[in-house]
């Protein structure tokens, strides 16, 4: 037997500009796959960094 699934791909459309981790967090935990725009993250102060895990799943932007 073959079954066939259906791939289906989480798309951003559009641009982006997060501003603060909060922001970095709650629009990589949309898992989006592919990105078509641009994304800006704003540089952070002093010593701290930026922590983009949630971006892990994208494949193509």
């Amino acid at each position: 037997m073959l079954v066939q699934q259906d791939l289906i791909i989480k798309i951003f459309i559009g641009d982006v500009v997060l501003t603060t981790q909060t922001e970095v967090d709650d629009f990589g935990k949309n898992n989006y796959e592919k990105i078509e725009g641009n994304v800006f993250i704003a540089p952070t102060t002093g010593s701290q960094s930026r922590v983009i895990k949630h971006f892990k799943n994208l494949f193509e932007f």
